[in-house]
């Protein structure tokens, strides 16, 4: 734990129970230093989520009750009105009683959001190609350039695994491409991406 706490990642392990609520049942020190408070709150800890950000959380901590790995973005409030970013992950273990144990990793992302959200767009205005692509659909091929796979991809811009799939599908139809090797060099040829 000691190379994770090195790295600026938080350990962390909730319970979800049945009907979803989570109850923290450790955490390494440095979570609340992510949270940007001293040490444990007798607050839930949901309540440091942003507003607008709490049910998607507590929508993704539900689907832990069917196994699925914990994969979020999410804000938080700093009590001195700071908004960070925290990336959380973690593995459902599915207990007797039906709750459900997830444990993971979280860490701050806030310069990664920041430093995506400031870059320069490698699509070419007016080009006839871009137009073939949605918004979203060009977010999952840059991802793709930088060789990314579907469970990053999912990560990164908070999507599920098979919305993914749903992309890079359409991603490959729209550019005739078979693969997403050859849809990544189409998009390079065409303009849709720069060759750095």
């Amino acid at each position: 734990m000691r190379v994770i706490a090195a790295m600026g990642e938080a350990v962390y392990e909730v319970r979800v129970t049945k009907d979803g609520r989570p109850k923290l049942t450790y955490a390494s020190p440095q979570l609340w230093r992510l949270y940007g408070v001293d040490g444990p709150q007798d607050r839930d800890p949901l309540e440091l989520v942003h507003p607008d950000d709490r049910d998607l959380v507590a929508t993704r901590l539900m689907r832990t009750l069917e196994g699925v790995p914990l994969a979020i973005d999410y804000r938080v409030v700093w009590p001195d009105g700071q908004i960070r970013w925290v990336r959380a992950t973690g593995r459902p273990r599915l207990q007797a009683d039906g709750s459900v144990l997830v444990a993971g990793t979280k860490s701050d992302v806030t310069d990664e959001r920041a430093s995506a959200v400031d870059a320069p767009s490698p699509r070419v205005k007016g080009d006839p190609a871009a137009s073939r692509l949605t918004g979203r659909q060009m977010a999952v091929l840059e991802l793709l350039a930088e060789g990314a796979g579907t469970d990053e991809i999912a990560v990164r811009l908070q999507i599920t695994r098979t919305t993914v799939a749903n992309h890079v599908a359409a991603i490959l139809r729209r550019l005739g491409a078979r693969s997403r090797l050859e849809a990544v060099h189409v998009a390079r040829r065409e303009g849709l991406l720069s060759d750095d």
